[in-house]
């Protein structure tokens, strides 16, 4: 079961953890973040004693999630040495997230290399719809 992070926690189980830790930004009232907690929790076994996988109600928490800017959720960012290092937004599938981590934790400065050398900036973007509209958006006449 992820762990849940908190304004008052975040400084010390995040950013001072000298494991990588994998934040899922979220709400529950969210359908895509309860659809993402499975994916998440099924993760977990396999990452065990290299990332720690934690969650921040981000309704419960507001200053933490503005410090990181979130606008959307659920959204995903990956902190090493306490910086993030790669997010992703949305309810992304299995796939991109495995790719997402496995790259963060290939990347992890080796003990005694500048902080941040190989490491990738979080992006706010969301990914690029796979399949256009079928109708075009109308606006609303007044």
């Amino acid at each position: 079961m992820p762990q849940v992070f908190t304004d008052a926690n975040f400084n010390t189980a995040v950013l001072r953890n000298k494991l990588p830790v994998l934040v899922d930004f979220w709400a529950p009232w969210c359908a895509p973040c309860k659809m993402l907690a499975p994916v998440l929790a099924a993760l977990e076994p396999a990452y065990a004693n290299r990332l720690i996988i934690g969650k921040l109600d981000t309704d419960a928490n507001p200053k933490t999630a503005n410090t990181y800017h979130v606008a959307s959720i659920p959204y995903l960012v990956i902190f090493i040495g306490g910086k993030p290092v790669a997010a992703v937004e949305g309810a992304v599938p299995r796939k991109v997230l495995v790719e997402m981590i496995d790259q963060a934790l290939a990347a992890k400065p080796l003990a005694g290399a500048s902080a941040g050398a190989r490491t990738k900036k979080p992006t706010s973007k969301r990914p690029t719809p796979t399949k256009k509209p079928t109708a075009p958006i109308r606006k609303k006449s007044k």
